[in-house]
């Protein structure tokens, strides 16, 4: 990496204190869940001080909405904000978490949505610039009417399911035609 430069390399939703991925962070019924932010910078750069602000979100794409405000963080190059050599190496290297709990609690209004993260810092002069977003993940509220639909569909389910192909069939027939020769 060039010793000015900075970008963000991950960004991960995890399981409360934990920092793998799921698809589904706040499952089983989980009060929130943690976005795991990576970020690597030049040797310059990783620990000179400057500052940048780190503004990170979240979006709902069931609904096309913004999921919670944008969070503006004021953060610098430095140790204080995170901020390590990576190994033996020149280069920098910033791990953070940015803990979330989600509005309503279990069963809230946005059970069963598809969120997705979005991060970017920016330093002064937009110098420094960089913007990076998470793997779409499901808000999951597992419950028991939940888990009973999973195990064994309701028979009135299967008899839907079943009835498309029966009107097929006779639309079909109907509409049969004859090639004359």
């Amino acid at each position: 990496m060039n010793a000015n430069d900075a970008a963000l390399t991950g960004l991960t939703t995890a399981r409360t204190g934990s920092t793998v991925a799921g698809p589904a962070p706040n499952a089983p019924a989980g009060p929130g869940f943690d976005p795991v932010l990576a970020a690597a910078a030049g040797s310059a750069l990783g620990s000179c001080g400057a500052r940048y602000t780190l503004t990170t979100s979240a979006i709902d794409l069931t609904t096309a909405r913004q999921a919670r405000p944008a969070q503006a963080h004021r953060q610098a190059f430095d140790a204080a904000s995170g901020w390590e050599p990576s190994g033996p190496g020149p280069d920098h290297q910033c791990i953070q978490t940015f803990p979330v709990t989600i509005p309503g609690g279990a069963g809230g209004p946005r059970a069963g949505h598809v969120l997705q993260h979005v991060a970017s810092p920016v330093g002064q002069g937009a110098q420094i610039a960089s913007i990076i977003r998470s793997h779409p993940f499901v808000l999951a509220w597992p419950t028991r009417q939940n888990r009973q639909f999973c195990a064994a569909p309701p028979r009135r389910t299967r008899d839907l399911q079943a009835a498309p192909s029966r009107r097929l069939a006779r639309s079909r027939a109907r509409n049969r035609v004859t090639l004359g020769n």
